[in-house]
Parts: structure tokens; sequence; C-alpha cells
């Protein structure tokens, strides 16, 4: 489709021109099933052409009679068409009307006419109410509709009276530039926040105070709210609204300073709570450790870094929780070791003899209160230590004899000169072995004394104690001179 307002080629379909946005004219559905794309529109400048060779009859879009019939001439102009002196013919949308060009001077409907058509091109006339095109006849008769004088068609149905493309086009683009106009007012005076409310400033990474007066002078109240961070301290990490919004004078602005991480205080929390807390301040990296204490069992007793100290969100937390102080088993240990292991929980220990012949000398038997009981530190546990009857009353037997030098044996003095043995019998009685030598002391007349003495001999005996250690019996009987 050629435009006939700029010459530009466009698509057969388009409805407006590509080039300068004219609409375009357009054929009815009737011309078009007729003539077929490639008869209808031919190409040429300013114009639209009708190929009329083969046509045997053409009849206008609107249905409403017969335009030209070749069969039938001299009724070929029928109800659409009366007035043949009509300078005009204000057809239907999208119809035309072609003379014949086959015998200049003769009418379409003369006898002896040879029927044949030419392409005849259509200029568009754009003073005409209904956007027509203009084409002259080439027959002569008055007779025949097609005389002289020019004939139209409508190229785009029924359009406004007295319109102009060359005025809608100016029309647009004054429209346009009007509207360009007034957007670009209305951008600058928006930029210069004469309407529209005013920026929020950037004060980001700018200290509390700064940010404060810099929000201030601009038109906004503030308010401060503290967060937590990793970041510089005491500078601002954002704003809400944030920086560039456009918000009415007044309005308030909450801005959000940096403070450091700390650690929370969870002494004296359960582990579950701790770690929670922990959790919430944004630590991961943390580690449970217990430790005996008489604090609660379970509860938070220290914590490494310690509470209120700066530690970045990565630092590694070490969390100890009390575990009760319980007595240790003390079984197969020494005396001194099993001292040694009590004191060590922060007991005071008390040893009792714990008189038995299964448990060796000196071996710690048990405690008092019960190993594993809970017993805060500080507290007092009796320890039970293995000693023998035989061991017992073998030392006293000992200690017996050499307590002196001189017994009397059945009523013979003797100094003894060794203790050979001395061994358990059983029933608190000991058996020992010596040897001995008997002695006599003279007195003579004026007072000397004169001690004579035996040879040394191996005296054996028993002695039988009591419940105190004390001698119940012996065997011979033995005193102490």
């Amino acid at each position: 489709m050629i435009c006939p307002y700029c010459g530009t080629e466009n698509r057969n379909t388009a409805k407006f021109c590509d080039r300068c946005g004219y609409e375009l004219p357009t054929v009815a559905p009737d011309a078009r099933e007729i003539f077929g794309d490639e008869g209808f529109l031919v190409e040429g400048s300013d114009a639209i052409t009708v190929d009329l060779q083969g046509l045997e009859r053409m009849v206008d879009s609107s249905n409403s009679g017969v335009m030209y019939d070749d069969l039938n001439p001299y009724g070929a102009y029928t109800e659409s068409i009366e007035d043949a002196s009509s300078p005009t013919v204000p057809l239907s949308a999208r119809t035309a009307v072609i003379g014949d060009v086959s015998n200049p001077g003769v009418s379409s409907g003369s006898a002896g006419y040879d029927d044949v058509y030419e392409t005849k091109t259509i200029p568009l006339g754009a003073d005409s109410a209904y956007r027509t095109a203009e084409f002259s006849a080439v027959g002569s008769s008055s007779a025949s509709m097609l005389d002289n004088s020019a004939k139209t068609f409508s190229a785009a149905g029924d359009a406004p009276s007295g319109s102009n493309p060359k005025r809608k086009v100016i029309i647009a683009v004054v429209a346009v530039l009007i509207a360009l106009c007034l957007a670009a007012a209305a951008l600058i005076t928006y930029n210069l926040q004469l309407w529209g409310g005013i920026s929020v400033p950037d004060v980001v990474r700018q200290s509390e105070s700064v940010a404060k007066q810099n929000l201030e002078a601009a038109g906004f109240s503030v308010d401060v709210e503290y967060v937590v961070s990793d970041d510089v301290q005491g500078i601002v990490v954002s704003t809400n609204p944030g920086s560039g919004a456009r918000i009415a004078e007044g309005s308030l602005v909450v801005i959000s300073v940096s403070i450091p991480r700390v650690i929370p205080e969870i002494i004296g929390l359960t582990q579950d709570e701790a770690a929670s807390m922990l959790a919430e301040s944004g630590y991961e990296d943390v580690e449970f450790t217990t430790q005996k204490s008489n604090e609660a069992q379970g509860s938070v007793i220290s914590v490494d870094p310690g509470v209120g100290v700066e530690a970045v969100a990565d630092t590694h937390v070490i969390v100890a929780v009390a575990e009760p102080f319980r007595v240790p088993a003390i079984d197969g240990l020494t005396r001194d070791e099993a001292i040694a292991a009590l004191e060590a929980e922060g007991y005071s220990v008390k040893t009792v003899s714990y008189i038995t012949e299964d448990i060796a000398e000196g071996m710690a038997v048990s405690t008092d209160p019960a190993a594993g009981t809970v017993l805060p530190s500080g507290s007092e546990v009796v320890l039970n230590v293995a000693h023998n009857r035989s061991t017992e009353l073998i030392e006293a037997t000992k200690a017996y004899l050499s307590g002196s030098t001189r017994f009397s044996i059945n009523g013979i003095n003797y100094e003894i000169g060794e203790i050979k043995s001395v061994t358990y019998q059983g029933s608190d009685s000991c058996a020992y072995s010596i040897t001995a030598r008997p002695y006599e002391t003279h007195t003579w007349l004026f007072g000397d004394t004169e001690t004579r003495y035996g040879n040394y001999e191996t005296i054996s005996g028993t002695i039988t104690y009591n419940a105190d250690n004390s001698i119940k019996s012996s065997d011979p009987a033995i005193k102490r001179l």
C-alpha cells in the first residue's frame, strides 16, 4: 500500500503509514475478493490503481447494486449510480468507478464496443469530505455516466468533514511538544523538591551525632536504634526510610547505629538457656564443658571470653557448666593415696582404723559418706583404713618386750638380749621368741652389790590381750622389772 501523503510503500495490510502515521485508505472486502491483492494494488505514487482486464462486473462494497456490468452495458449503472450529471459520485466506502478506454470518444455502452480495459491511476484528493480519490473518464457520450467530469470514491470510509492530514500531523506534533514540556517542567520542579516531598539524605557510615545533625538540617525528626555489628562501631549502618526516599518535611527518620557485639550475661542460666542467648547474640562457635562446683547442677558457672567482653560473631566461646562434687572411690588405694584423692575434691579427711584380717594393713577400705555421694566441696569425709588385729597385737607385743631389758619370767630374772620373732596366733594372742640370760644380784655386808649372769638361752611364750590391748595373760608368766 502506497501512502497517499508521503509516498512511502507500506505493507498491504497496514492501517497507518510506517513513516508519517497517516491513516491509509483501505479497500472493501468485496473489491479485494474481485481483484485480488496484486490486481488491485499496483505500484504508483500517490495513487490506488485498479486493473480491470478480464473483469465482467464490479460491485460496490455496500452491496447496494451493480456499478458496472459489460454483459448489460445499457443498464450498467443502477441503484447507487443515478445522477450522470453529478461531478462526483459519493459511493459507499472503499469502492471505485473506472471508465472504458478501448475506444476513446465512444461511450462504454455503445454498440460495436470491444471490451478492452486498462489500468487507471486514481489520485487521492485531500479536500473531499470523504477523502475521495478522483479520476477522469475517457468516454465522451453524454448518455454515459462516465463523462469527462471527475468521479469519486471513498477511500477509507466516512471521515469528518474538512479533515486534513497535514493539519492532523501538525496538531499531533504540537500536542506531543506540549506534553514533553509539561513533563520536563514536572521533572524539574520535582527534582527541585517543590512538590512530592523532600529527599532523605545519605547518612550511612556517618557518626551518630553527624547523621542526626544532617537529617535535622534537612527538615526531618530523628530517632535512633542500636544494632549489634562487627563493623566499625558508632556509625550509621542504615536508615528508615532509606536515603533518597521522598517523604514529607518533618517526617521521622530512624537511623540504625552500630554497637559492638558482647558476650551476654549467662552466668547462673541453664545450658539450654545459655545456648539460646548466645545464638541470639550471633555466636555459633560455642563449646560447653563441665566443671565441678557447689553451684546448682547444670548451671553456667563461667564463660570465656568473659561476660561483657567484646567479641565478633565467629569467636570460639567456651562455657563451663556446674557438675556437683561427689565422694571419689578409693578402692585399692593405700591410706596416703586415698587421702590425696579426697583432698583433691576439696574434702577434709579423718582416718579411722578398720579392724579386718581380709584387707592388707594400711589399705583404704571405705569412706563415709560412701563413694559417689554428692557432697559439697569442703565437707569432712571419714576414711576407713584397714588395720589387722594381728598387726596391732604384734606391734603391742614388740613394744612390750622392747620396753625393758629385764623381766621376771616364771619368777626368774632375765635380761633380754634379742627379740627373735613375734607372730599372731589368733584370738588376740601373740607368740614370741627371745634370747635372754638369767641373772642374780647380791648385796654384800658393806652395801656393795654384785650381779652375776648366766648363759643366754632361748625363751618362747605367748601373751593374750584384752580389747584395749592390755595384757590379759601370758605363758610363761612374764613381767617387766
